[in-house]
């Protein structure tokens, strides 16, 4: 029994410690990137042509127009050839050292750097980027609908970790591709309306504005300079930094300034300076600072000032801007036009030269050496031997032109004076539309003649064709039959073939020929036109296809195939079969039979919008809405939007000639490159980092059009692929594009606590605050060790254990295709495993465990191209019952606990052991006491019984004889009833006792005259007492009862009752004569029983007596259970 109880104790205490422990589930991530392939045939469905109804067609029934004159629209060409710049010859310029002559030297003021810490802004998403329409160059724009301060942008900088920074009229927005984050002067800028801005060396980013002077941000507090510091004016126009890391300003009115070291020192025009007015400063590789001013020139090579003027010969006086380029040569932009300084030579640009105005605001020089000039007409980019201007009419939202930067992976970022800021890709996507001259911008077909000739069909527009000067437009007015051009072909003789909604028509460059269903043409809904490699010419309908050898038709109609069945797209293939695209499925015709796509054990009955064969002999199909399947003649695989795919409507499909596979659908463009082509070969790697299929291009792209159609893309001669959108025609140079190499910048933004912005630079100096929070939760017990800079997260951030609701934002830095950047996280603590790449750019965390975790992220661009990973580590502190100290008094108190449970349960089993055992002795010292009894007693009185009766049976004295015989007989019957009553459990009681005593005694007093009384007092009546106590009690009580009536010569005996719970008190009191001290002697042989047996009840008895005054005999029992 006691084994038992300590396996279950022990289970106990091994279950407790399993389930505290922690631990980590198992997640299964599934890679959404990998396609499944399925085994493919094609089965013979028909016999054919036996089923073909063949009809001829004579010259007489042929039908011609004669084309009308087209209309012609001129076409802008925005590209011109630079006009030879015109040379300045300069006089010599005039040197001026500070100190010297007439000049005043300068002076040092030591500044005394005061920062106070910037409560960072919230960020705030940005909707997607705006396009104006006409856009042909595919000029984007955020403006302050989106989120930017002002309108009016006049700078821009693009900060190390790819941040673009746009200054404004009222502030300064901060864009990482995803969000804006605004400062103005209520988080400390010295002045809302910034004019220039600067990074130095250590990443401290410098603003200067217009009425309060200089402000200083190294990503986590401000410092202020004015004229109060000895700023040499507050009207700020222009910051630069030399190779020595001396910060320069130039102002409005006031000079310069140079900062180095906490040394602030000025130059005016008493110094040296040409003039006071200073809007540009560069420093060159030579360690020269270049300064344009409204006077002219200045150039300080560190002793003198070098000045060009009016006076030396120059034709400018305002100098707006400056610029050095990579051969070191400087570049100044006036209200003369472009000028170059090269070799101590000026070279002057203007309109005359193809500048798109004189005023130059703005100069910038890429990566490819190009010079942008931003003028208050719009912008030219100048290659050395042409201008390439932009302007609204390309799509430029505003034409006056403040700043431009370009950023890290090529985009051109264009700060307009009222338009917002612009985003420009020198390689993306150009676009044609009405505006240029295109007949409706609904473009359905295009195709380039052997002249290189670019042929458009259009919707509502007829044909418009386009020569690289001008478009030629040609409708129902010109002869078009219909003015809807589903699909062009040009057959062996440089005719053109169009497809419309009423038939056929021929153009041989004079006439228009129509063939109808009364020339014999199987319907007049076409959709498609090829022409194979024997001549023949097939057009597929909405009812069947029709082949045109020249003299006569053949029409499918009668084969089940074609029957009600529309033809959208016809392939010849490699082997010169023919394949039909259908909206039931696949075919293809070998001259002979014709076979159906069977995919596992039925038909492939899906439309197929577009065939093409890829090289290595594959087909692709597009569909529309199922994306794109592979067949390689043995099994099919599929490709759709959970793959990458743009969109599951595809309309077209073309291959390149880098191989690369460019996919229009309804919802944008999307691009395999040829690197990806193993996922069709069979040969997929199961790495989800490496299978970024395809490459996606949508509005935010610049792809304006984003629905394609098919029979509607190309290559042409020249490279560039053009495709028909129902925004106008869009062409580009797949050949110019490059991969995003440049893997995203990924950063932490925000820590978030239960999903509330936490403004933790104020937390840092009062980590006792209690924070309530937007939804009314109250936050406390922080521990910060400092807070980061740029996006002041909290460091060693250690929160309280009912704080464990914590959230991240993140984002991945790249303005090449911001919205396309995907992220990849896991919190170490909690799950060792990477989430399922997603878009979302932040996650939370709820009822986190104590404990250390480690948050890590990485973002990945569309190329494929993996950021490195950021880390964010806190604690989540143990609540105080999880301490090591409260833990260990746990364990000794479960530990003490579970000893005495098991004490308990072992004294219990002992105790009941041991009662088990009394119990035994009891019964078998009950049995000894009857049998005693029974001996001592009974026996006794029986064997006078039997002397008795022996007696009288001689006769003599027979009645004295038979009464003694009556007496004894009596005796056993009393002694019998006695021990009857005593085995008896239902006697068990103190009212038991009382009863028998006073049913013993009663009698016997009252035959004595005695009176006889009996009181109880005790607390409980019917208190429970042991069978032993009970028999003892009442032969003691009888015993001292006897002795009062026979020896007391008493007149009452009273018998009192006391005690509680559990123990007894029994006073028997006479009035009799008393008793002596021999009549105490324990050697008397009923007191010396009575004695005995209070003894073995564990009690005590007392004798109070003296002669005359009667006896009182105390007992007490402690315990009567």
């Amino acid at each position: 029994m006691l084994n038992r109880y300590l396996f279950l104790v022990f289970v106990y205490i091994g279950m407790s410690f399993i389930f505290s422990c922690k631990h980590e589930a198992n997640k299964k991530y599934k890679n959404p990137y990998l396609p499944n392939g399925t085994k493919a045939a094609l089965i013979v469905i028909d016999s054919l042509p036996k089923n073909a109804n063949l009809h001829s067609i004579t010259l007489k029934k042929i039908r011609k127009v004669r084309v009308g004159r087209p209309v012609t629209i001129p076409y802008y060409n925005n590209r011109n050839l630079a006009g030879e710049p015109v040379i300045i010859l300069r006089n010599k310029p005039i040197i001026i050292t500070p100190g010297t002559d007439s000049f005043l030297p300068t002076r040092d003021i030591y500044v005394s750097e005061i920062p106070f810490t910037v409560n960072l802004p919230p960020a705030k998403a940005v909707p997607e980027m705006a396009f104006k329409n006409p856009n042909p160059s595919g000029f984007g724009y955020f403006n302050k609908l989106h989120g930017l301060r002002n309108g009016i942008v006049t700078a821009l900088l693009e900060d190390k970790i790819g941040n673009i920074w746009i200054c404004t009229a009222s502030g300064i927005s901060k864009y990482d591709g995803h969000s804006f984050i605004n400062f103005t002067s209520n988080e400390g800028l010295v002045n809302n309306d910034i004019r220039c801005i600067l990074q130095d060396q250590s990443g401290n980013i410098w603003f200067g504005g217009l009425g309060g002077g200089v402000t200083k941000y190294d990503g986590y507090s401000f410092v202020n300079f004015s004229v109060k510091n000895g700023l040499c004016n507050n009207n700020i126009l222009s910051i630069a930094e030399d190779k020595n890391g001396s910060i320069w300003f130039g102002s409005l009115g006031g000079g310069i300034s140079r900062y180095q070291k906490n040394i602030l020192t000025s130059f005016t025009n008493k110094q040296g300076l040409i003039n006071d007015s200073v809007n540009a400063i560069v420093a060159d590789k030579k360690g020269n600072v270049w300064f344009g001013t409204s006077q002219g020139i200045s150039m300080y090579n560190g002793h003198s000032f070098i000045n060009y003027s009016i006076q030396n010969n120059i034709s400018f006086k305002n100098v707006y801007t400056a610029c050095e380029d990579k051969l070191g040569n400087i570049w100044f932009g006036t209200d003369k036009g472009l000028i170059k300084h090269e070799d101590s030579v000026f070279m002057q640009y203007t309109h005359a030269q193809g500048l798109v105005s004189d005023e130059v605001f703005n100069i910038m020089i890429d990566k490819n050496n190009n010079t942008w000039i931003g003028t208050h007409y719009g912008i030219s980019k100048f290659d050395g031997s042409s201008f390439t201007n932009f302007t609204e009419n390309q799509g430029l939202v505003n034409s006056n032109i403040y700043a431009m930067i370009e950023d890290r992976v090529g985009n051109i970022w264009i700060a307009t004076g009222g338009g917002g800021v612009a985003k420009y890709n020198p390689y993306s996507f150009s676009h044609i539309t009405e505006s240029e001259g295109l007949s409706k911008n609904f473009v359905f077909s295009v195709l380039e003649d052997k002249y290189g000739k670019i042929w458009v069909g259009t919707w509502r527009g007829g044909l418009s064709v386009y020569d690289g000067k001008s478009f030629k437009i040609f409708t129902d007015r010109q002869g078009l039959p219909y003015n809807d051009i589903r699909s062009i072909c040009e057959d062996r003789y440089g005719n053109l073939w169009l497809a419309t909604f009423k038939g056929v028509a021929k153009f041989d460059g004079n006439s228009f020929i129509y063939f109808t269903e009364k020339e014999g043409l199987v319907n007049n809904d076409v959709n498609c036109i090829k022409e194979d490699k024997t001549g023949n010419l097939w057009f597929g309908t909405e009812n069947g296809v029709s082949k045109f050898d020249g003299k006569s038709f053949t029409n499918f109609t009668q084969t089940q195939v074609f029957a009600d069945n529309p033809v959208l797209c016809i392939v010849q293939d490699s082997k010169e079969n023919l394949l039909f695209g259908t909206s039931k499925g696949l075919f293809r015709y070998d001259n002979q039979k014709l076979e159906g796509l069977k995919v596992g054990s039925e038909l492939f009955q899906i439309n197929i919008t577009s065939i093409l064969e890829i090289k290595g002999g594959n087909l692709l199909l597009g569909t529309d809405g199922k994306g794109i399947f592979e067949y390689n003649g043995q099994s099919i695989i599929q490709f759709t939007e959970n793959e990458g795919l743009v969109s599951n409507n595809v309309t077209s499909m073309l291959q390149d000639k880098l191989n690369n596979l460019w996919i229009g659908t309804r919802f944008g463009l999307s691009k395999m490159a040829y690197d990806k082509w193993p996922f069709f070969e069979g040969k997929a790697i199961r790495d989800i980092e490496k299978t970024f299929l395809f490459k996606n291009y949508n509005y935010n792209d610049n792809f304006l059009g984003i629905g394609c159609y098919a029979n509607a893309i190309l290559q042409s001669q020249n490279g560039n692929i053009w495709i028909g959108t129902n925004g106008g025609l869009t062409y580009f140079n797949p050949a110019a594009e490059t991969k995003d190499t440049v893997a995203p910048n990924i950063q932490i933004t925000a820590v978030r606590l239960e999903n509330d912005n936490i403004a933790w630079s104020k937390l840092l100096k009062n980590q006792d605050t209690v924070l309530k929070l937007s939804n009314g939760k109250v936050l406390s017990d922080f521990n910060i060790a400092s807070i980061s800079k740029w996006y002041n997260l909290p460091t060693q951030l250690s929160l309280a254990y009912n704080n464990n609701n914590i959230g991240f934002d993140f984002a991945g830095i790249d303005m090449y295709q911001p919205q396309n950047i995907e992220y990849q996280y896991r919190l170490v603590g909690l799950y060792n495993n990477w989430e399922i790449l997603t878009k979302s750019s932040n996650v939370s965390y709820s009822n986190l465990p104590p404990g250390k975790y480690s948050f890590i992220v990485k973002a990945v661009n569309s190329d494929g191209f993996w950021s490195h990973e950021c880390t964010y580590s806190f604690t989540i502190r143990k609540p105080w019952w999880y301490t090591t100290g409260f833990l260990l008094l746990a364990l000794i108190t479960f530990t003490g606990i579970g000893f005495l449970i098991i004490r308990f349960i072992y004294l219990h089993q002992l105790q009941k052991e041991r009662h088990a055992f009394e119990k035994k002795l009891a019964v078998q010292y009950e049995r000894q006491r009857i049998s005693s009894d029974l001996h001592d007693e009974i026996g006794a009185t029986l064997s006078s019984i039997n002397i008795y009766a022996e007696l009288a049976k001689s006769g003599e004295h027979l009645n004295n004889y038979l009464d003694s015989i009556r007496q004894n007989v009596n005796e056993v019957i009393r002694s019998l009833d006695d021990l009857i009553w005593s085995i008896n459990p239902k006697n068990d009681s103190l009212v038991s006792i009382i009863d028998r005593v006073y049913a013993y005694a009663m009698p016997i007093a009252k035959a004595k005259n005695i009176e006889f009384k009996i009181e109880n007092k005790t607390i409980n009546f019917n208190q429970e007492i042991s069978a032993d106590i009970k028999n003892h009690l009442y032969l003691i009580t009888k015993e001292l009862v006897n002795n009062s009536i026979k020896h007391s010569a008493c007149e009452s005996i009273l018998i009192l009752f006391t005690g509680e719970k559990k123990s007894l008190g029994i006073v028997v009191q006479d009035d009799g004569v008393g008793v002596t001290n021999t009549f105490t002697n324990t050697h008397r042989n009923g007191m010396k029983n009575m004695m005995e047996r209070v003894h073995q009840i564990n009690g005590t008895m007392q004798v109070l007596s003296k002669p005359g005054t009667g006896t009182k005999v105390i007992i007490h029992i402690p315990r009567v259970i």
